[in-house]
């Protein structure tokens, strides 16, 4: 078991060279997604408390919540972390690395941006049914919005 972050002094240019060789990562927010995209399975951890093993099934809710502090609803406890040690799967560690990379990599913010350009811009008498409110909703939620 290694620690690593700037909290006890071994933060880490590239993340993403480490976190590969391991099989579980306790972290939370921006951490917990580095992670997570290369295919480790992440147990939301830190100081404050523990929450759940980020599973295909619970990915959605955890990414609304950015796999942050308000996922953290246990107190740090052997029994917390035994539970969600159980839950490890390598294939759904996987599935949730696929699911989040065609979420949340560059393409995806790019194909984000140009949308909100499109709608911001836009004029107004040509706006389809869908306000940007609507639409960025829709997006957040991981719905697939029509070009």
């Amino acid at each position: 078991m290694d620690a690593v972050g700037e909290s006890v002094g071994t933060s880490a240019a590239h993340p993403e060279a480490l976190l590969s060789d391991y099989d579980v990562v306790f972290a939370k927010g921006r951490c917990a997604i580095e992670a997570l995209v290369t295919g480790t399975a992440v147990v939301l951890c830190d100081a404050a408390g523990v929450g759940p093993m980020v599973t295909t099934a619970e990915l959605d809710r955890l990414r609304r919540l950015n796999f942050g502090i308000r996922t953290l609803q246990e107190r740090v406890t052997p029994d917390a972390i035994a539970r969600e040690l159980l839950r490890y799967d390598p294939r759904n560690a996987a599935l949730v690395s696929q699911q989040l990379r065609a979420t949340a990599g560059s393409n995806a913010a790019v194909t984000l941006m140009a949308m909100i350009h499109a709608l911001t811009f836009r004029p107004h008498a040509a706006m389809s049914r869908h306000s940007p409110p609507i639409a960025l909703r829709r997006w957040h939620l991981n719905v697939p919005l029509a070009p």
